[in-house]
């Protein structure tokens, strides 16, 4: 049988053999060794927990399928509108498609990768990171996750896989001949 005590609004259970406390002081150190075991419960599973999150998580450096399609324009048109976007992206576009527009390149300034021109109406937005320097970030990723960091086994299946031309291939030996000293 338990039995049950309220103070302060907090209810407390002891089992059949346990004593129930009749002053408020031992009530009031109850109370506080109580809170602080369920605190240090609470900060182990929040810290387990957000460590579990963060490991999952994408970088937060990291562009998305959607964002990486505005990058897209602004690299193959150097600047645009959020309505020039918009109508490149969507056959028909509509307000939700631009509010959507508008939306990734918001998460796209926040990251660093577009700015944008508040001198002109309407906006102006482009891209403050390069076509190759993104290419680069993302191998350097996938051969983190993948290969250790080597970037050699990625390259090779991608060479093998895809088949070189001869134009791609003297391309390659030029920039291994220029890498070497």
């Amino acid at each position: 049988m338990h039995k049950t005590h309220a103070y302060g609004g907090f209810f407390f259970a002891w089992g059949a053999n346990s004593k129930v406390p009749e002053s408020p002081a031992i009530c009031s150190q109850a109370t506080s060794r109580l809170l602080q075991d369920v605190l240090s419960l609470y900060l182990w599973v929040w810290a387990m927990h957000s460590s579990r999150i963060s490991s999952m998580a994408r970088p937060a450096q990291d562009v998305t399928d959607a964002e990486l399609a505005v990058l897209g324009v602004l690299w193959d048109d150097n600047t645009a509108t959020v309505r020039q976007i918009t109508s490149k992206l969507y056959s028909a576009s509509q307000g939700s498609q631009h509010a959507t527009v508008q939306k990734l390149l918001d998460r796209l300034k926040a990251k660093g990768f577009v700015s944008r021109d508040r001198n002109v109406w309407p906006h102006v937005f482009s891209a403050t990171i390069a076509r190759e320097e993104l290419i680069g970030r993302r191998l350097r990723t996938t051969a983190e996750k993948l290969c250790g960091g080597s970037l050699s086994p990625l390259l090779t299946h991608l060479i093998k896989d895809t088949g070189l031309n001869e134009g791609e291939r003297k391309s390659l030996r030029d920039l291994l001949d220029e890498l070497d000293p």
